[in-house]
């Protein structure tokens, strides 16, 4: 039974956790506004300003012609949303990025906002500079596809420094940056774009760029090359690359190369280099979400149409929600530093929320978190975390656990519907002692997987299949997994459950599932005694050092 239920794939040992980090770090979005409203000044949540917000973010760019209002080395400048470039004629591209607003530090600061309603300081705006390397110096750069719009500036009060009728142009193109090469800048509020155009014969290994002002530069995962800044990161996707043979796109694989500490290239794969190549590079402005207060992010998923589902934590009474979501109004005791769930769904571009809402009671103190979220195929949101308060939503009749079953702190499960408005399924889940919900998963039919850790040692378990009916770790808790299917009710729609983990402390902390209803936890332990099959061929058999990384595989379908 305990090799057909459980096999252990490796333990590696563990330097350290992070269970959140805060949300002012990279928030994968394209755009979203960063302003801090005050107490004033109420925020407009509406679903009007929310389409005016979605459709500003689709907006493209207007490049403003430098007619001597900015530095005459800038030849087109750009105003974004958070940010400013500065096109020189150089081909050298400036970014000034936004900074936010510093939280007040203490209460008198923030009772000081509160009468005056002025807004917290800024910090240091950041600036980064993008400069072609090797390039012709000479390129000639010029303004394409003149926009009806045009600013005048009226400094001060002598007319020498009034600039009138400034045009304003959707693309600037730079000719002949490198031999056969053409550079193209276009976008949306959300986005800048640019194409390098390469006429046939052209060699694309001549692109180079040289980052200065970033604190690092790093090539992620995905191929996106991550520029951090004090301000907030400057996120340039990987480069897409294409040409139109006979009527049709082909496209062609292409990646950064890092050079250097500063410098990147581009590697393009093979091509007809007798056509004509385009080379499209996207830079993205990634953006805080938050309130006055601390706001940290746990978890983030994505469903099949591009939105982002981001869960979390946060203390800020007036975090960002919209109108007609689940919960509009932070209910925790801001006195007794409470912090609540939060769940918000932002838009393909970034350049919106769909929605945002709180999720949680009125309990005291620093006692809801929610750790996990995963999406259906229907938009459907599962979250899971923590609570400790006795009024967290649950869904009356179809709940497996309807009240709070210990004052410390339980694990829950909520399904919140496709807007955000309604609650489709949520229940507590836990034992006498304390229990944490950290990660979640689904499977093709939509039901729930999740993990953490208990100290209860009446957590509910289902006894004919679980692995592990007892909890033995002690103080330190033990890892729990949990299969539920909310479209029952009640007790029935807990489908599998077990413990896992030995005499020391063990935490589940993130999961999976397959096709065939396996589930694949990880964590981490403490236990010289966590369970490993016999007869298994088990990357490590031993605990080494005080605290390892597990890696775990069960079959619930037992």
């Amino acid at each position: 039974m305990i090799r057909k239920q459980l096999s252990i794939l490796c333990l590696l040992c563990l330097a350290g956790l992070a269970l959140s980090v805060p949300l002012s770090r990279l928030v994968r979005s394209r755009s979203v506004s960063r302003s801090i409203s005050s107490a004033a000044q109420p925020r407009d949540t509406s679903p009007s300003q929310t389409r005016i917000l979605s459709s500003y973010g689709k907006l493209p760019l207007s490049f403003e012609e430098n007619q001597g209002q900015t530095d005459a080395r800038v030849k087109f400048l750009m105003r974004g949303n958070g940010y400013t470039v500065f096109l020189t004629n150089d081909q050298t591209t400036t970014l000034r990025l936004a900074a936010p607003s510093k939280v007040p530090a203490t209460a008198r600061d923030r009772a000081l906002r509160s009468l005056t309603g002025v807004a917290p300081p800024k910090g240091t705006d950041a600036v980064v500079r993008l400069a072609l390397v090797g390039s012709n110096p000479r390129a000639e750069v010029e303004g394409v596809d003149l926009q009806p719009g045009r600013s005048n500036y009226f400094i001060g009060n002598n007319p020498a420094r009034w600039h009138h009728n400034v045009p304003h142009y959707a693309r600037v193109k730079y000719r002949g940056v490198y031999p056969g090469v053409d550079l193209v800048y276009y976008g949306n509020q959300g986005q800048l774009e640019s194409d390098y155009v390469l006429a046939p014969g052209a060699n694309p290994g001549q692109i180079g760029l040289r980052v200065d002002g970033a604190r690092s530069l790093k090539l992620d995962s995905q191929g996106d090359l991550v520029l951090a800044t004090a301000s907030g990161n400057v996120l340039l996707r990987k480069p897409r690359a294409y040409q139109q043979i006979a009527g049709r796109r082909q496209e062609i694989p292409t990646s950064y190369i890092q050079r250097g500490p500063h410098l990147v290239g581009i590697r393009v794969g093979n091509y007809d280099s007798r056509q004509p190549l385009i080379i499209d590079p996207v830079m993205i402005y990634s953006t805080y979400l938050g309130g006055t207060k601390t706001d940290k992010a746990s978890a983030i998923a994505v469903d099949s149409a591009g939105n982002a589902y981001v869960t979390g934590s946060t203390t800020s009474t007036d975090f960002p929600t919209t109108s007609g979501v689940l919960q509009q109004t932070f209910l925790g005791n801001t006195a007794s530093f409470a912090q609540e769930v939060f769940v918000t769904k932002l838009n393909l571009t970034g350049s919106a929320l769909v929605y945002s809402t709180f999720l949680g009671g009125t309990a005291s103190g620093p006692s809801e978190n929610g750790a996990g979220i995963a999406v259906d195929a229907s938009g459907n949101a599962f979250i899971t975390g923590t609570t400790a308060a006795s009024d967290f939503p649950v869904t009356p009749g179809t709940a497996f656990q309807s009240t709070l079953p210990n004052t410390s702190g339980t694990a829950f499960l909520t399904e919140l519907n496709p807007t955000g408005s309604a609650l489709v399924y949520s229940s507590y889940f836990g034992g006498s002692g304390s229990d944490a919900g950290q990660g979640i998963a689904l499977d093709a039919s939509g039901i729930a997987y999740i993990t953490g850790n208990t100290t209860s040692i009446n957590f509910p378990i289902v006894p004919a299949s679980a692995f592990q009916t007892t909890n033995n770790s002690g103080v330190g808790g033990t890892a729990f997994i949990s299969k539920i299917d909310a479209t029952k009710t009640g007790t029935g729609s807990l489908v599998y459950s077990t413990y896992l983990g030995g005499g020391g402390a063990t935490s589940g902390t993130a999961i999976a599932v397959d096709s065939s209803a396996k589930v694949y936890v990880t964590g981490f332990t403490s236990a010289t005694d966590f369970p490993i099959p016999s007869g298994v061929n088990t990357f490590q058999t031993a605990l080494k050092g005080s605290t390892n990384a597990f890696v775990a595989r069960l079959d619930t379908t037992v």
